[in-house]
Parts: C-alpha cells; sequence; structure tokens
C-alpha cells in the first residue's frame, strides 16, 4: 500500500512539474511575440507605459493663465494629451465661466433685451455684443501695420549700409543692432498676426452661434401656426446652415474694412517713396485688376 502512495505521489509531483514548466514556456513564448511587436511598432510601445490622466475633464483653454493664453501653452498640452491616449470629448473638457452654456448667452441677452437693441436689428445687437473684441481687434491689426512700416524702413537702412561709401566706415555694432532690430519687429509681428486670427476666428463663431441660439429660442416659444405665416422649415435651416455661416464670415473679416485701406496707403506710401513715379504704373494695374475682380463676382452672385 505504502509503495502504491508513494507512486501515486511522485506521479502527481511529475504532472504538477510538468504544467508548470509548460505554463513558463507560454509566458517566454508570449513575452517573446509582445517583444517582435514592439519592434515593429517603436510607437506602440511608447503606450504600453503610459497611464490615463485622472481627470480628463479639464477645460484648457479656459483654465489657462495670462502666458499660456499668450504663448499658446494651453494647445501644447492637448498636443502632448493626443501622443499619449486617444483623444475623447471628455479630454477636451467642460467649459467652464463665462464660456458654460448657462453664462454664454447672458451678455447677449442683456444687450438685446435690456438695453432695447431688439429693435435696433439682430446685426447691430451682435455687433454691440462683440464690441470689445472687434476693436482688440482692430487695435492689433493697426499696431501690426505700424510695425511692417516700421520693419520695412529698418531693412531699408539696413541694406544701405552695404553701400561703398558706409561699408568701410560702418562699425560692426551698428549692423547688429539694425539686424536685432529687424529680428524684433518681425517676431512681433508675427505673434500679432497670431492673435489677430485667433480673435477673429473667435469673434465670428461667437456671433454665429448667438445667431443659432436666438432662432432656436424662438422656435421653443412660438406656437406652430404662428411658425409656418412667419416662415417656412427651409427657411429656418437656410438661417442656421447658411445666413449664420455669412454672419460669421462678415464678423470674422469686419475689423479689416478698417484695417486694410489703411494699410494699403501705408504700403503705397513706401512705395512711392523708395521707387519713385515709377510706382504709379504699378499702383494702375493693380487697380485695373481690382475693379476686373469686382466686376467679376458681381456675376458670379448674380448666376447664383
Amino acid at each position: 500500500m505504502k509503495e502504491d502512495k508513494d507512486d501515486l505521489n511522485d506521479k502527481k509531483e511529475t504532472l504538477i512539474s510538468t504544467s508548470a514548466k509548460e505554463e513558463n514556456h507560454k509566458e517566454n513564448d508570449n513575452l517573446l511575440i509582445e517583444k517582435i511587436d514592439i519592434e515593429k511598432n517603436p510607437k506602440d510601445s511608447l503606450l504600453l507605459n503610459i497611464q490615463e490622466p485622472k481627470n480628463i475633464d479639464i477645460d484648457y483653454y479656459s483654465s489657462a493663465n495670462l502666458i499660456s493664453g499668450l504663448f499658446y501653452y494651453w494647445a501644447f498640452k492637448i498636443i502632448k494629451l493626443s501622443h499619449k491616449v486617444k483623444i475623447t470629448i471628455q479630454h477636451l473638457g467642460t467649459l467652464t465661466g463665462k464660456y458654460s452654456s448657462l453664462n454664454f448667452m447672458k451678455h447677449f441677452y442683456h444687450i438685446y433685451f435690456d438695453l432695447d437693441y431688439k429693435t435696433k436689428g439682430l446685426i447691430r445687437s451682435i455687433f454691440r455684443s462683440n464690441l470689445c473684441t472687434i476693436m482688440l481687434v482692430l487695435i492689433l491689426g493697426l499696431s501690426s501695420t505700424g510695425i511692417n512700416v516700421v520693419q520695412m524702413m529698418i531693412f531699408k537702412s539696413y541694406v544701405a549700409l552695404f553701400k561703398e561709401d558706409q561699408i568701410n566706415t560702418t562699425d560692426i555694432s551698428t549692423f547688429i543692432y539694425y539686424g536685432l532690430g529687424f529680428l524684433a519687429t518681425k517676431l512681433v509681428n508675427i505673434f500679432l498676426s497670431k492673435k489677430i486670427n485667433e480673435y477673429q476666428n473667435f469673434v465670428g463663431f461667437k456671433a454665429g452661434v448667438e445667431l443659432n441660439c436666438l432662432i432656436f429660442d424662438k422656435l421653443l416659444v412660438v406656437s406652430p401656426s404662428s411658425r409656418h405665416n412667419k416662415a417656412e422649415t427651409g427657411e429656418i435651416v437656410n438661417y442656421v446652415q447658411i445666413d449664420s455661416n455669412q454672419l460669421i464670415r462678415f464678423v470674422t473679416m469686419s475689423p479689416s474694412l478698417i484695417t486694410i485701406p489703411i494699410s494699403l496707403f501705408a504700403y503705397s506710401f513706401l512705395l512711392f517713396n523708395y521707387l519713385g513715379i515709377s510706382f504709379s504704373f504699378g499702383l494702375l494695374v493693380l487697380i485695373i485688376f481690382l475693379l476686373i475682380n469686382y466686376f467679376m463676382q458681381n456675376s458670379f452672385k448674380k448666376l447664383q
């Protein structure tokens, strides 16, 4: 009996040892397969050690401080996060403060109803609601034009230093100062152009959202019978899909209606100062093409 029990114990031990060895072989094979896959796809190896952020519901734009807002560091955080995990809607965060759904339309409704802009028209109400941002874009655009003029004057003076009568008498520090001044104005102008595009897109989309919200609010309170007499369903869809997009483009480009003529006058004066009377021929060609473009746009609108 003892011999039979010993034989059974030996068989159990051998079975346990063989199963353990088989499991170890399987684990080694799986690790080898993962290692081969990682060597084929090195980007996937980076995702293995990355954990999901603890708090993904963060509004990077609204929570950005002054430095982060000026230099777009909040956008860099989102780009950095996209390299770690697959971006979802929750990663973009919930809008807070004045950008939240509860507070977004309060300023517009105050102007539209409390200040009685309802009688003055929808376009004037939207412009009044976004007046501060539009004025900011206008100031930045004029500043960019002024910096462009200064940049051209610096460049002209810098090129003049290379004339034969001045290059031998000019100190090297003068070249350095002009070069640094040109570089500084160029960097400031790039920064201003980025900010102008940001605020223009922001005020344009904000105006479009305000128009759509006002239309939806009207639809919620109006009765079906009165709505049928005032506007058909197709007209309402056109208001939301077409008219709001046209309003976005109009509000976005509205500051340019003032900055572009000033820029043209300033650049024309500089070119006339540099080139002399020969500049008038180039200006004549520009005016001719502007007129051609104007008549083409009018004919295109009629065909639409």
